[in-house]
């Protein structure tokens, strides 16, 4: 179908050995090699695979991270402080300044003649 074209194995150029004397050493390739048909996935520019970790391995890490996170939390949360200090009293309490029954009250109407500053 393809003209009996020679079709390389379907391996990403990732995995080949990036010391070998390759003739193009950045897409790790040789003069007059066959080009596989998929060679936009499988060539160096393609997104890269993620070997490092195991996925069973990784969300254990993410758990144990997330687990760490929340039980860092829920220890600080038992042992903070409520309050930093007593609260402050006042004899009389803040009714007076806060406006209430017993506050003077100012005269907040506008008299012809006066300035307001």
């Amino acid at each position: 179908m393809n003209g009996g074209y020679v079709q390389p194995p379907p391996i990403k150029r990732q995995f080949r050995d990036p010391h070998a004397d390759w003739w193009d050493k950045q897409e790790r390739r040789n003069y007059n090699e066959p080009v596989h048909e998929d060679n936009d996935i499988l060539g160096m520019f393609s997104l890269e695979e993620y070997t490092h970790t195991p996925p069973g391995k990784g969300f254990m890490q993410l758990g144990l991270f997330v687990m760490a996170v929340f039980g860092l939390c829920g220890i600080v949360y038992q042992f903070y402080p409520d309050k930093p200090s007593a609260p402050r009293e006042f004899p009389d309490g803040l009714e007076a300044e806060l406006g209430g029954p017993r506050a003077l009250r100012v005269c907040t109407r506008f008299l012809p003649g006066h300035r307001l500053f």
